[in-house]
């Protein structure tokens, strides 16, 4: 896709979209972040990398991860003493 393409879907101006390229300093939404994701037909690791990037929280994704780790990871974690180590057991 052509620069003014990827700016008009994702509802920025191509300027910004150009600075966005360059990796200038400048503050887009997270909405617009996610309108550039599916502008650019990301999948779910590129989308990720891209608000890991731009250091922005997913409008789409839900707020807590926790349900998909096991309680029993959760469990361990909770144990944890040190930064460096860990008592899993007695």
């Amino acid at each position: 896709m052509r620069r003014e393409e990827v700016a008009q879907l994702s509802g920025v101006s191509v300027t910004w979209y150009t600075w966005l390229e360059q990796g200038r300093e400048m503050s887009l939404s997270a909405q617009a972040h996610a309108r550039l994701a599916t502008a650019l037909r990301l999948g779910r690791a590129g989308r990720a990398y891209l608000f890991e990037l731009a250091a922005k929280w997913d409008p789409d994704q839900p707020i807590s991860e926790t349900d998909h780790v096991p309680s029993s990871l959760l469990a361990c974690v909770d144990l944890l003493t040190s930064p460096g180590g860990i008592s899993c057991g007695p």
